[in-house]
């Protein structure tokens, strides 16, 4: 007989086995190991199933950072900005319209959250899917039939492109589903500029049929700072906006991780701390799209460096440590946001705060080294890597580096590959003289 029935029927079973695990009894449905495989658990109850919109506790799942402002919530109380009714009017236009809802925003503008709380207001009771990184081919796994309405999150949509995203979210929204997803102003820009290069990724953010894009402004007016006392407490976030400090870069601590870059550039007596950050920021200015593994740190940070000598462990741990340790916020706070994040997994890798690489977009003029390119070149196991990283070297300028990637990926079938690398030929071959 199953368990659930079990419980069903027989009063005080759940007591009797409550105690013997010294806990509350729950059962998990039986597709609870598919929505785990995909799903990221802050959105899945204690059965399994994915929570309702209106029900999920933890912000963090809808890509909403922590403030950790001394006596306020984890999560700032929200502070109703001027274009939320734009942005819940669009919500129902993408809905009507059968169409995903993309919002655009710098990075700490507050588009996770205001996002966030128009989905609270207008989907509320729909189940929320929030697929893992790199998890949203794998969505036709789920049995979505019994789901619905449901609403697939998408923040920082750059991390679940795929060769197929643009028909995997036309085969979601015919589903039945609605999708709202998040981008960082820079990197839609970078993503979107491929000209006749064939990517995947530019083709969907292009694609007016099947995105509606919403900018969300960074800065803040005079209104929404007045309305900003109203919800928010501490007095130095209240000092800063009237300064004309984002509230979101003043929570991320934004101008203090820029001062911890500098720091370690002109730190003469640490000098491998610089080159670690700066190899790390330089890797994914290169658009493979992966973290930047630790065992090749190394190699990079010497490149960097500009030295063939090794770096010594103590100041790769060195280095390591300084650029993973949270920074201290406006007034001494203590923040959990830190230049770098060390990812654990079988290949720990390092990512760079998005604020960080906001920055370096629009500041970042010198080149990137042939060591980190041949290393990328390397470490592109697969097509869409692969694509990605002629892309990006394309808009970097490294045409070489540029058709070795899709020559790679092309010799081994990829059709996009062979595309790019035809279209790149043709734009910069000088054409055969035919009266030869």
């Amino acid at each position: 007989m199953p368990l659930a029935e079990a419980l069903n029927r027989a009063s005080g079973l759940a007591e009797a086995l409550g105690c013997l695990t010294e806990g509350p009894v729950r059962l998990e449905v039986r597709a609870a190991p598919f929505y785990k495989k995909v799903l990221e658990h802050r959105c899945l109850g204690p059965d399994g199933l994915p929570q309702r919109v209106g029900q999920v506790p933890d912000l963090g799942v809808f890509g909403v950072k922590p403030a950790d402002l001394p006596g306020e919530p984890t999560y700032l109380q929200y502070t109703p900005r001027d274009d939320d009714t734009l942005l819940e009017e669009a919500l129902g236009e993408a809905t009507a319209s059968r169409r995903v809802l993309l919002v655009v925003g710098g990075s700490a503008s507050g588009k996770s959250r205001a996002t966030a709380e128009a989905a609270h207001r207008k989907l509320g009771q729909h189940q929320l899917l929030r697929p893992k990184r790199g998890d949203l081919a794998n969505f036709a796994t789920l049995p979505l039939g019994d789901n619905l309405p449901a609403v697939v999150w998408l923040d920082d949509l750059n991390n679940y492109t795929h060769p197929g995203i643009a028909e995997n979210l036309r085969e979601l929204l015919d589903a039945g589903l609605e999708v709202v997803a998040t981008i960082r102003q820079a990197q839609f820009d970078e993503l979107a500029k491929p000209g006749d290069l064939r990517s995947p990724i530019a083709e969907a953010l292009t694609d007016k049929n099947l995105m509606l894009q919403v900018h969300w402004k960074l800065t803040w007016s005079d209104a929404e700072r007045a309305r900003l006392a109203e919800h928010v407490h501490y007095q130095p976030l209240l000092t800063a906006a009237q300064k004309g400090i984002s509230p979101g870069v003043y929570s991320v601590a934004g101008p203090e991780l820029i001062d911890r870059v500098k720091t370690a550039r002109n730190n003469e007596e640490w000098p491998w701390r610089y080159p670690l950050i700066r190899a790390a920021l330089d890797w994914s200015r290169t658009g493979i799209g992966t973290g930047l593994p630790l065992d090749v740190a190394p190699k990079l940070m010497a490149a960097v460096a500009g030295t063939q000598d090794p770096v010594p462990a103590n100041e790769l741990d060195d280095a390591k440590d300084f650029a993973t340790k949270a920074v201290l916020g406006g007034s001494g706070r203590k923040t959990r946001q830190s230049v770098l994040t060390l990812a654990d997994g079988p290949r720990p890798s390092f990512t760079v705060h998005d604020y960080l690489i906001d920055h370096d977009q629009q500041t970042q003029t010198a080149t990137i080294s042939d060591t980190i390119w041949n290393t990328a070149q390397v470490e592109a196991k697969d097509s869409d890597n692969g694509n990605a990283l002629g892309i990006g070297a394309v808009n970097q300028g490294r045409i070489d580096q540029a058709a070795k990637a899709f020559t790679t990926f092309a010799e081994a079938g990829n059709t996009d590959a062979q595309y790019n690398l035809g279209v790149l030929l043709a734009t910069l071959l000088d054409p055969p003289d035919l009266g030869e």
